[in-house]
């Protein structure tokens, strides 16, 4: 047994989620406030219970044994011997208590889950061990640490049966499950309580009202550092569930499913967290029988003419699609093939349904990019049948403004040679106005003015011939 320090027991009982019957956890909280005021009486209680823990155990093995004389051994009591192998009998069936409420480490009150797979294993390599069978009263307890037992008993390739003795709820029938046969001692034997729940109180005020201030101060790189656990104390309990319980709650359903596949048909009735009779837990496939040590015995005779199957992590991280649809890490498989649960084959039918959706949608949006393109090369077409006749216009009018030019080419010469014409008329006059005699100062004249004109424009012939040219 572990040899822990209070405060290491503590610890695990305050500061772990708990796969436990509520009501357990509630019959023991005035207890824990009272060993956490008093140290001495918590250290004389742990004591006593340790003492009666022994001798409870004993007294079971005893009554076990009972019925078949030196054919059941308290596996705890005999791993004290020097020499355990050579204290066991031949044949026997070793007897292991799962009792009390569970946490990973022993320590002064009670062995731990770390403890009870340590027995197991050596009974599964005692030679002397035929049988295993696992003696549970337990409302549960820590999640951590039972999914390493549970696994422990599930590779012992020796018969196992779980005896409900009582209590067997939550992480004590995960523990139960991974046994080959699971009996309830009575009727009146309680199993169930499959979920997982997480149970702290808030003691700020009262230490505020004592004088305490709390600071919760996070890294800038580590936002989400106790994220979870700081929006519960602010009473927004989403976080918590959804990120930290939630998943462990899948993975408590899948591994009952997995470990007794006649529980999937009533999968809705049991995984609530509800606690059942023997009875009706029978009808739910929960356990294989209600009877005694003989009903036990009857099933570990059963069990021992059977071949066990390993499962065992085979290397399937090809399937990454598949892992990630299912939410698993990894893949259960054996030589026979891959082990899947009906809530895995509804998740994959979802993925497969979601991107069937996506692939339709694609479909659709192809189509529609289809039809779209189509449009656009009529509309396409069309433009160039436009840009065609625009480009034979812009050809007309491109001939007819060569022609256009040519004929203004045409004009403006015909006009620069009228212009030339025209100076030099203007010089012709300039030139006879300055061979005209000067006017007399009346400026008056009369027809006889003109009558020497020819004598004088003999004189000049660019003079004479205007005079002759002008009329009489």
């Amino acid at each position: 047994m572990n040899n822990n320090t209070l405060f290491s027991i503590f610890r695990q009982i305050i500061g772990k989620p708990w796969a436990i019957d509520v009501r357990e956890a509630y019959f023991q909280a005035p207890l824990i406030l009272q060993m956490l005021a008093d140290h001495s009486l918590a250290t004389a209680f742990f004591s006593q219970l340790n003492e009666r823990f022994i001798l409870d155990q004993s007294a079971l093995s005893a009554k076990i044994s009972a019925a078949q004389p030196d054919s059941f051994v308290n596996y705890p009591q005999i791993l004290r011997d020097e020499n355990p192998v050579e204290s066991t009998p031949e044949n026997s069936t070793a007897v292991i208590p799962v009792s009390g409420p569970l946490t990973k480490y022993g320590g002064l009150c009670s062995y731990g889950m770390n403890d009870m797979a340590a027995w197991v294993n050596h009974a599964a390599g005692n030679p002397k061990i035929k049988n295993i069978l696992i003696v549970l009263d337990t409302p549960g307890g820590t999640v951590d640490g039972t999914m390493k037992l549970a696994d422990t008993i599930k590779k012992v390739q020796k018969p196992t049966v779980a005896l409900v003795d009582g209590l067997c709820a939550s992480a004590g029938y995960w523990i139960a499950s991974a046994c080959d046969s699971i009996v309830a001692l009575n009727k009146m034997c309680e199993i169930g309580s499959i979920g997982v729940a997480s149970y702290f109180s808030d003691v700020r005020k009262k230490l505020i009202a004592d004088g305490w201030t709390f600071h919760d101060i996070n890294s800038t790189l580590s936002p989400d550092k106790s994220r979870t656990f700081l929006e519960a104390l602010k009473g927004n309990y989403e976080p918590i569930q959804t990120e930290a319980l939630d998943p462990a709650a899948r993975k408590f359903i899948y591994t009952i499913k997995k470990n007794r596949p006649k529980t999937a048909a009533s999968v809705k009735a049991w995984s609530t967290g509800k606690v059942f009779y023997a009875a009706d837990a029978l009808n739910l496939g929960l356990i294989d029988r209600i009877g005694g040590i003989d009903a036990c015995i009857n099933e570990l005779n059963k069990n021992s003419s059977l071949t066990k199957t390993s499962f065992t992590m085979k290397n399937l991280s090809h399937l990454t699609l598949l892992m990630a649809a299912i939410g698993v890490e990894a893949l259960e498989s054996t030589d026979d093939g891959i082990f899947l649960m009906e809530e895995q084959l509804d998740q994959i039918e979802s993925a497969l349904l979601e991107n069937q959706n996506t692939i339709n949608e694609l479909h659709a949006h192809i189509a529609n990019a289809n039809t779209q393109a189509e449009q656009t090369a009529s509309a396409l077409a069309e433009t160039t049948r436009q840009l065609e006749a625009v480009q034979q216009t812009c050809n007309k009018n491109a001939l007819a403004l060569s022609q256009a030019t040519e004929n203004i080419a045409s004009v403006n010469a015909e006009l620069e040679k009228s212009r030339q014409e025209y100076a030099a008329a203007l010089t012709e006059i300039d030139v006879l106005k300055e061979r005209l005699p000067a006017a007399d100062n009346g400026n008056n004249h009369t027809s006889t003015d003109f009558d020497d004109a020819p004598e004088n424009a003999s004189v000049d012939p660019d003079a004479k011939k205007i005079f002759s040219a002008r009329p009489k």
